[in-house]
């Protein structure tokens, strides 16, 4: 409401969301669309309106062409009800697997 803009720093966890236990990754795997785990976590952010930036760190050039045609895909609501219900789910059961903390990285 008071026009700030907001900077979204490390959306994947440091590569952490990239791995998902068995039972998120069926989850993720009754989606309409086919994404990695990384690519599900990216599209969640930018389809916020509020975001600005997202800072996503990357170690391959694989992780920078993903991250491009994902940003390339993505903008405020291009998420369906459907892919924002599938996304609930995954969260509801990071909550049941417990707190996914900081990653470390001294920022």
């Amino acid at each position: 409401s008071k026009g700030f803009p907001v900077v979204v720093m490390e959306p994947i966890q440091g590569g952490r969301l990239t791995v998902p236990s068995p039972g998120i990754q069926e989850i993720w795997s009754e989606g309409p669309v086919k994404r990695t785990p990384a690519e599900w976590a990216l599209q969640w952010v930018w389809n916020q309106p509020e975001v600005s930036v997202v800072l996503s760190g990357m170690s391959t050039m694989q992780h920078v062409v993903e991250n491009v045609e994902s940003a390339g895909r993505s903008g405020p609501g291009t998420l369906t009800p459907k892919e924002l219900d599938l996304i609930e789910r995954v969260r509801q059961e990071y909550n049941e697997l417990g707190f996914i903390g900081c990653t470390g990285c001294g920022y």
